[in-house]
């Protein structure tokens, strides 16, 4: 029988990587969003008017599909996916100043 265990003085000596907080979406301040199948277009609803520094695409698998920048500061902004996606759950991430927010969202055509 083999057995692998950590010496103290390893554990203690780890590095612990800094990322940006993650915000769920019971937080009050997250912006909620929806994909509309007729216009084919992510629906962004903004009631506090939060800066958004950029929005991204995602697939289930992580590969970034789009970026969206120049997000206008208006409580309800349309971002126009310009490039056929199949039908999959998606994730779309918006970056605001320190904080991201995160939410899955299936696109069926």
């Amino acid at each position: 029988q083999i057995v692998f265990q950590k010496l103290e003085e390893e554990v203690s000596e780890e590095v612990v990587e800094e990322k940006p907080e993650v915000v769920e979406e019971s937080d009050p301040d997250f912006l909620d969003m929806r994909y509309l199948r007729q216009t084919d277009e992510i629906a962004l609803y903004n009631p506090d008017l939060q800066n958004i520094d950029f929005v991204e695409l995602y697939s289930v698998s992580g590969q970034k599909i789009m970026t969206f920048s120049e997000i206008p500061t208006e409580e309800s902004i349309s971002l126009r996916i310009q490039q056929k996606l199949s039908s999959a759950v998606y994730v779309v991430k918006i970056y605001v100043g320190e904080k991201s927010y995160s939410k899955k969202v299936i696109i069926t055509k």
